[in-house]
């Protein structure tokens, strides 16, 4: 359930290689910085997201998100 205070907002769209993600960064109450950061990857045949604590490398997007 979401609580009244959290927001998300959506603060980058990275490409690593062919490869696109959104990030979210997810907030609490007033806050600045982002409690958890979620990563969508954008345009591939699947869905897929993934819920990272902090703001994703392109590395840690590699890893992630590996490519066949």
């Amino acid at each position: 359930m979401k609580n009244n205070n959290e927001s998300v907002r959506k603060i980058a769209i990275l490409a690593v290689g062919k490869d696109h993600f959104e990030v979210d960064g997810c907030y609490l109450g007033d806050e600045r910085k982002p409690r958890w950061y979620t990563i969508s990857h954008v345009g591939s045949n699947s869905a897929s997201s993934m819920r990272v604590d902090n703001f994703p490398t392109h590395d840690t997007l590699k890893r992630l998100f590996p490519t066949n």
